[in-house]
């Protein structure tokens, strides 16, 4: 619903962005705006400019929040982002803890992925694979960063995602929900192409660099690797790697 127009850097709305913490991320583009009118995420408000598609495509009238109408200098008070969005939104991700991981069957936990990019195609392939819900661990990016809500495609709102820095506090969160820890190395012994998948599962995939954690690594019940051509590459991409280990154990 339009709610009328910011013309002056000392908005209420304008301000809102600024002062933005956690649990709140921004969302940047009419397509994945789009998505997330449709999938009913919590929206604080939509700002947009003349160039915009959202209001002639029917979307400021869908929205639930307060949508404003700018300019793009104002806008650019807001984003980082060249060339400056049309449209900008800040929403809120929907709160999940770890008391609530009882009720998933195939989690995937990321250990100190550093690059938010990779976060986020981690994030968006977990959804397009069919997990339940994704736990962020250790050091590295948080979820919440804007490369990794431009990367995960609209993933990050509607598949639950959990951030919890204390990957030991989480692993053991999900081993007394009965869910078994499967860690990934390319030194592992077991292969995934003859590992079945338990009924509960949570897989770890690891740093860009050095893979997983030592300490994470022990925590797993096993460890797998997927088999790769002799005398080529050493190791996959992150994203690359956890979407085939997840299509693999969800099929």
């Amino acid at each position: 619903m339009r709610s009328g127009i910011i013309d002056s850097r000392k908005h209420p709305a304008i301000l809102e962005y600024k002062a933005i913490e956690p649990p709140c991320f921004i969302i940047e583009g009419e397509r994945l705006i789009k998505r997330a009118v449709d999938d009913g995420l919590n929206l604080k408000n939509i700002i947009y400019n003349k160039k915009s598609g959202l209001e002639i495509n029917g979307y400021i009238d869908k929205a639930s929040c307060p949508c404003y109408i700018s300019s793009e200098g104002i806008m650019a008070v807001l984003s980082s982002s060249k060339p400056v969005p049309s449209e900008i939104a800040l929403c809120v991700m929907p709160a999940y803890n770890a008391d609530e991981l009882a009720q998933f069957n195939a989690v995937l936990v990321t250990d100190c992925v550093n690059n938010p990019d990779n976060l986020g195609l981690i994030i968006r392939t977990a959804d397009a694979c069919g997990i339940d819900a994704v736990i962020v661990t250790g050091t590295g990016a948080a979820p919440y960063h804007k490369n990794c809500v431009r990367a995960s495609r609209g993933a990050i709102g509607r598949l639950p995602v959990i951030y919890e820095p204390d990957g030991d506090y989480i692993i053991s969160k999900l081993k007394s929900a009965g869910i078994k820890i499967i860690g990934t190395s390319v030194s592992a012994e077991n292969m995934l192409g003859s590992f079945d998948a338990p009924e509960k599962f949570a897989v770890i995939v690891g740093n860009e660099t050095h893979g997983m954690s030592a300490e994470m690594s022990s925590l797993c019940d096993i460890m797998i690797k997927i088999e790769m051509a002799q005398g080529r590459q050493s190791s996959f991409n992150v994203a690359v790697a956890a979407g085939i280990i997840l299509n693999r154990l969800i099929r």
